[in-house]
């Protein structure tokens, strides 16, 4: 019986391996605190599970500057609090070919929340507007006028 019990348990963790894929790159970060952005970069790995990917970025500069969110297979996004993707509809931008972004708003918003988030569940995030804190554009390039466009779309 015991031998049934560790067979089970085996190919329980052997599945749930191979389920897991992970995928690191870097993102340039336009952090906004005024019109000229400051610029970092961010090491950036999504960590793809069963049912959701978590999509972490962490500063290459700072380590303590992490922002961290999950992603559901059901359009659900976590970040801090529930995000639910908007009616309206996706955002291109040339400079970044064949990729649409989704608006995503606090599923309860309140005053000094967050939002809207760009986000492409390939790409990962594009921007985070706050209103009472750091804007943060993330690119696959340093590119402060694709930045620029991203700010305009996220403030509409």
């Amino acid at each position: 019986m015991k031998r049934i019990i560790y067979l089970i348990i085996l190919l329980f963790f052997i599945n749930c391996s191979d389920k897991n894929k992970s995928e690191s790159l870097n993102r340039n970060a336009f952090i906004y605190f005024s019109e000229n952005p400051k610029e970092e970069i961010f090491d950036f790995k999504i960590i793809e599970k069963k049912d959701f990917a978590i999509y972490k970025y962490v500063s290459q500069v700072d380590s303590s500057k992490i922002v961290d969110l999950n992603f559901t297979n059901k359009n659900q996004m976590f970040f801090g609090e529930e995000f639910i993707q908007e009616k309206r509809n996706p955002i291109s931008f040339q400079e970044i070919p064949d990729i649409n972004f989704h608006f995503y708003e606090m599923k309860d918003p309140v005053i000094d929340g967050t939002g809207p988030i760009l986000f492409n569940n390939q790409y990962g995030i594009l921007g985070i507007y706050n209103g009472f804190g750091p804007r943060i554009i993330f690119l696959k390039n340093s590119d402060k006028e694709l930045s620029l466009k991203v700010l305009k779309a996220l403030q509409e």
